[in-house]
């Protein structure tokens, strides 16, 4: 930002793998020269400062005509400043590993002025980090690594991100069923389903470092006991809505579990099928539950029909598809749909689900080739209803 020439500065020439990359670094004179790019294709260049320094990383891009032989481009790199802190559970003050990254907000000014993109950084083994981020506004968040373990799997074991009371005045957060988000720079959004914490932060241009802990919310736990109507135990169910950050879905050989990060102010809806016997069932949890929640599955509904086309000639060999509108039930049918074939229809367009989650919302799609058709509205099966729509004429929807 002084004018000064930068040695030691690394240069980065590419194209999205669309050419190789080339590197180098820069002299005593600031001065750098990449050959051998090929002529005709956009230039890539991305610099930045001497290992350790308090310079940002800069991107910029340059259209180059074919016949073009070279480019000249200088390169200003602008300071920055280093936030550093901590990462750590606020029920037990104890460190955290994880990703933390800072992001401007869409009013920081200083971002297209930089250009600079924040990778992020990971904590060390006792939840400590430090940062190089651009001054100006913006959301410093942190994205926990693992904590705990369901069966062989490990979870991160944390509830979602909130803003403060205050925080939110500046930083609203959209609401759109199961999603939570907010705006940043360039109209971009960042999701807090994928976050543990965030702090907002008004950064001065005056490269002073600033220190900023980051708490993350272990929330409650609930145990839970599958059963079926019996009262017997269910083993080898899927589990959908295991934890507040994904993944959070899986299939556990024992009947006994433990869903983590809940919160009252925020439910949580946890699904769970057993495909093989057709028992599933969802509930919802806060953590103020007495716990074990013994969980009775029931039968599990079905639908069946037989889809045409509009000039009656039936809707052959496409996929048949369940959209669920709640995150941990369409995450189920993900995650279970992984073990089977996907349902088709057969030579006359008939079709027939019979694994549905009782109570869960879900729309009908058909999937042939490239296009879409979808049967209209969303609808929710009762234990053990079975649907049959007879025949359907359905439109193409794209």
């Amino acid at each position: 930002g002084d004018q000064e020439p930068l040695s030691g500065a690394s240069v980065n020439l590419g194209n999205f793998g669309y050419a190789p990359d080339i590197a180098t670094v820069t002299d005593a004179a600031g001065r750098y020269e990449l050959r051998g790019y090929p002529r005709g294709l956009s230039v890539l260049l991305s610099v930045g400062g001497p290992e350790g320094g308090q310079l940002l990383d800069r991107s910029l891009r340059r259209e180059a005509a074919p016949t073009q032989t070279a480019i000249d481009i200088d390169v200003e790199l602008q300071r920055g400043l280093f936030i550093e802190g901590r990462v750590f559970d606020q029920a037990d003050g104890k460190r955290v590993q994880a990703g933390v990254q800072f992001v401007p907000l869409p009013e920081n000014r200083f971002a297209d002025e930089h250009n600079h993109h924040d990778p992020g950084t990971q904590t060390d083994a006792e939840g400590h980090f430090r940062l190089l981020v651009m001054p100006g506004p913006g959301v410093l968040m942190a994205q926990v690594h693992g904590g705990a373990r369901i069966a062989d799997h490990e979870i991160n074991p944390y509830r979602q991100a909130s803003f403060s009371a205050e925080d939110s005045k500046r930083v609203p957060t959209t609401i759109n069923g199961d999603d939570r988000y907010f705006t940043i720079r360039d109209n971009s959004i960042r999701f807090l389903m994928n976050e543990n914490a965030v702090k907002l932060l008004d950064l001065a241009p005056n490269g002073k470092s600033v220190t900023c802990d980051l708490p993350v919310d272990p929330g409650k736990t609930v145990k839970i006991q599958i059963e079926d109507g019996q009262g017997q135990p269910v083993n080898d169910a899927f589990v959908s809505g295991l934890a507040d950050i994904w993944p959070y879905t899986f299939r556990l050989a024992d009947p006994a579990c433990t869903i983590y990060g809940l919160g009252s102010e925020r439910s949580r809806r946890v699904c769970i099928l057993q495909p093989e016997r057709r028992l599933a069932t969802s509930i919802t949890l806060t953590g103020k539950e007495r716990q074990p929640v013994k969980v009775r599955l029931a039968a599990s509904a079905s639908i069946s029909g037989r889809a045409l086309v509009p000039d009656g000639q039936p809707l052959a060999d496409a996929l048949v598809q369940i959209n669920y509108a709640g995150r941990s039930a369409s995450e189920l049918l993900r995650f279970s749909a992984l073990e089977h074939t996907q349902l088709k229809t057969d030579s006359e367009g008939r079709f027939l689900e019979d694994n549905i989650v009782p109570g869960e919302r879900f729309s009908l799609d058909f999937k042939l080739g490239e296009t879409f058709y979808r049967v209209g509205g969303r609808r929710e099966l009762a234990a053990g209803q079975k649907l049959n729509l007879g025949d359907v004429t359905i439109k193409p929807v794209r």
